[in-house]
């Protein structure tokens, strides 16, 4: 099924994400690295909290517009096809879209009509991360109508690597013992995940400007979010809220 330059490939894939020692990255570092292997339009990692709740601060989405990723977390994440294989799969297993329903059944969903086929990525597959039963990871990849269904030897290849991400995510989140006071003062405070980003920002220093640049959206968002957070917390300003944190 595999050459031995892609088995090379994939050792040295492994290699990459056994070095990955911070959880915050992870998302960004695989959807990088599968890029390299298996070529896609758009796509996304999430991970999950102990609750089974999306962790936005966690996750990472590509090539897929600000508003985009919103309405699908918001709304169409729920009436995805790879619910079908969350509800029930309690193991990490592969998915492929055109796997899962035949094609005359998903080209009538809402799904297929109102959002792949708008963005133009009606293919796709992925991997649904478990640990004890727990959901701990989605890896969701999109594909253009150019560029076709994904393959057999792309449903391998997932499978091939399916475990080792399954085992390295669990010990990364594994090494997380407790919520810092800094999440503490998010949860306090009610901010969202988006809110929670910005603000730790925020307590770097950083500007605006480089906050839009760091989370890949426009200035106009980034001020709404500051605004949000002042008025949540009761702070006017930066400093106060750098003091507020540091209490």
């Amino acid at each position: 099924m595999l050459t031995e330059n892609e088995w090379i490939a994939i050792n040295q894939m492994l290699l990459e994400l056994y070095s990955i020692r911070n959880v915050d990255e992870l998302s960004q570092r695989v959807m990088k690295m599968f890029r390299r292997m298996i070529p896609y339009t758009s796509g996304y990692f999430l991970q999950f909290d102990q609750n089974e709740k999306i962790d936005e601060f966690r996750s990472f989405f590509v090539d897929m517009p600000e508003e985009v990723q919103q309405i699908y977390l918001d709304y169409y994440y729920n009436i995805d096809y790879l619910n079908y294989i969350i509800d029930f799969a309690k193991e990490t297993a592969v998915y492929r879209d055109t796997d899962i329903l035949e094609d005359q059944e998903r080209y009538r969903t809402e799904f297929y009509i109102k959002f792949l086929l708008p963005q133009n990525i009606p293919f796709g597959c992925g991997i649904i991360l478990y640990k004890d039963r727990s959901l701990k990871g989605i890896v969701n990849l999109f594909r253009s109508e150019e560029m076709g269904d994904f393959t057999d030897k792309h449903i391998y290849l997932l499978n091939v690597l399916k475990q080792h991400l399954s085992n390295i995510l669990e010990g990364l989140t594994g090494e997380i013992k407790s919520l810092s006071m800094n999440n503490r003062l998010h949860i306090s405070y009610g901010l969202s995940l988006r809110e929670q980003q910005v603000a730790e920002l925020i307590m770097t220093g950083a500007s605006n400007q480089k906050i839009s640049q760091e989370l890949d959206i426009s200035i106009s968002t980034v001020k709404k979010h500051v605004y949000n957070i002042y008025e949540k917390t009761k702070v006017k300003n930066r400093t106060e809220l750098s003091a507020l944190f540091r209490t």
